[in-house]
C-alpha cells in the first residue's frame, strides 16, 4: 500500500481515500504516521493539509486513539495548521471535526480556549470580503455540533463568546 502512496502523483487524494475507506481502527493506531505524511509531504499545501486533518479527525470520532498524547498531537497539530490558512471555508470544515473531537478528548479549558480562538478567527473572515452566507450556515452548524457533543453548552461557549457574534448574523 505504501509503494502505491508514495508512487502516486495525487497524494492529497489517496491518503484521503486510504483515510476514509480503511477500517477506523486501523487508522486509529496509525495516527502518528499519517500526521506526520501530512505534514511532510504537504507542507507548502496548507488547504490539502487541513482537508486531510478533516478526514483523520472524522474517522477518529468513529474511533478514537487509545492514548492521550496521541489525540493531543493530533489535536495541536490541526490547530496550528488551521492558523495558517487564508481559506475560511477550508478553515470552519476543519473547525467543526476539531472542536467535536477537542470536546470529547480534553478538559472543558482547553475547549474553551479553543472556542474563543474559532471565534476570533471567524470575526476575522466575516470582517473581510470572504464572508458568505455559507460560511455563516457553517458557524451555525459548528454551535449545533457543540451544542449536541457538550454536556453544558452555555458554559462551554460562554455569553461573551455567543453575544460577539451575534453582530456578525444578518
Amino acid at each position: 500500500m505504501w509503494a502505491l502512496y508514495t508512487g502516486n502523483n495525487k497524494h492529497a487524494q489517496f491518503l484521503k481515500a486510504i483515510i476514509r475507506y480503511f477500517p477506523a481502527e486501523i487508522i486509529s493506531v496509525a495516527v502518528t504516521i499519517i500526521t506526520l505524511s501530512i505534514k511532510n509531504d504537504y507542507a507548502a499545501k496548507v488547504d490539502d493539509q487541513l482537508m486531510l486533518i478533516k478526514e483523520l479527525g472524522l474517522c477518529l470520532l468513529r474511533s478514537p486513539p487509545k492514548k492521550n498524547n496521541v489525540k493531543l498531537e493530533f489535536i495541536n497539530f490541526g490547530w496550528d495548521t488551521m492558523g495558517k490558512t487564508k481559506n475560511a471555508d477550508r478553515y470552519m470544515d476543519c473547525s467543526i471535526v476539531l472542536i467535536e473531537f477537542s470536546i470529547k478528548s480534553l478538559n472543558q479549558a482547553s475547549v474553551q480556549t479553543f472556542i474563543r480562538e474559532i471565534f476570533k478567527r471567524f470575526q476575522d473572515f466575516a470582517l473581510s470580503m470572504s464572508a458568505n452566507d455559507t460560511l455563516f450556515r457553517k458557524l451555525e452548524f459548528l454551535l449545533v455540533k457543540v451544542m449536541m457533543t457538550s454536556g453544558d453548552f452555555s458554559e462551554l461557549i460562554g455569553l461573551e463568546n455567543l453575544l460577539g457574534l451575534l453582530n456578525y448574523f444578518p
